[in-house]
């Protein structure tokens, strides 16, 4: 009934080889505690077998010794009928009470010993049932660990998923799919693509504070990325969504500035001249847009 430990441990070896560990590194770990718990379970049950195998057979010795017992008195009452036909009628009553006593003495000695070995036999049976059981079920957790390590999705494949739903509509589970990126893959060089894609999910649903948070973290979080000035022409627009003029007005400034040259900052000069002049400032001024 021994499980060897190099087994589980090669199950563990199995599911650590079938998973992307650069992708898994956390889930991983996990199922590695869990393969060490479930190690630890089929050792304790294991010694329960043990114990209750050795208690079983110590029942059966002590069995054994009073079966022997038992058969010294049937040899003992043998030889009281053979008294019985040789002695007279009261020698004949007297050894004929003497192995009655006997018998009954006997029985009440052999009854107590085969129902506590019928007993035993049931522990054990049970105890088997038991563990047979619990390793069907340790069984099915480790293959289930298996099943689980060998599907889990890498980083490539929280992205596709994402882009796939941004591209069919579906955009908070785009964001979703996004955000399960970031939290296992965020220091992949996708990262920043990622976050301008979760800006965009949440400007196209009109939550336009979420939105420039994402947008933000493109250019603050990312510099020298290719999205930042695509991540400012578009924050720009936020706050155009927002009535925050004064906002909008500086973040396409600074891109104008900072990044001549390309195709968000030619697209400055018309939407500056859209929003207006800036509101005069000082004494009589009206307004703050």
């Amino acid at each position: 009934m021994k499980i060897p430990s190099t087994i589980l441990i090669a199950c563990f070896g199995v599911m650590v080889l079938s998973g992307p560990a650069s992708a898994a590194d956390k889930d991983i770990l996990q199922l590695q505690n869990d393969v060490v718990k479930l190690q630890q379970t089929v050792q304790a049950l294991q010694k329960s077998v043990d114990d209750k195998n050795t208690a079983v057979l110590s029942r059966l010795d002590k069995t054994s010794d009073q079966v022997n017992n038992l058969t010294s008195s049937i040899q003992k009452i043998a030889d009281l009928v053979a008294t019985m036909r040789a002695d007279n009628a009261t020698s004949n009553a007297a050894a004929a009470a003497s192995a009655a006593k006997s018998a009954t003495e006997t029985k009440d000695t052999l009854v107590p010993l085969i129902n506590a070995l019928q007993k035993s036999v049931g522990d054990l049976a049970e105890g088997m049932n038991g563990v047979r059981t619990q390793m069907t079920t340790i069984s099915g957790q480790i293959a289930s660990s298996k099943s689980t390590t060998e599907a889990l999705p890498t980083c490539k494949d929280f992205k596709q998923a994402g882009d796939r739903d941004f591209n069919s509509g579906y955009y908070d589970n785009a964001i979703a799919g996004y955000r399960d990126f970031i939290s296992m893959c965020g220091s992949d060089p996708k990262a920043a693509e990622v976050h301008f894609q979760m800006a965009e999910s949440y400007f196209i649903v009109r939550k336009f504070d979420q939105a420039l948070t994402e947008y933000d973290i493109v250019w603050q979080k990312y510099p020298g990325n290719d999205k930042i000035a695509s991540a400012l022409y578009k924050e720009g627009l936020t706050y155009v969504e927002l009535k925050r003029l004064t906002d909008a007005r500086a973040i396409l400034t600074r891109l104008q500035t900072e990044y001549k040259g390309t195709p968000e900052a030619a697209l400055v000069p018309a939407k500056l001249k859209e929003l207006g002049p800036a509101p005069a400032t000082g004494r009589g001024a009206r307004g703050t847009q």
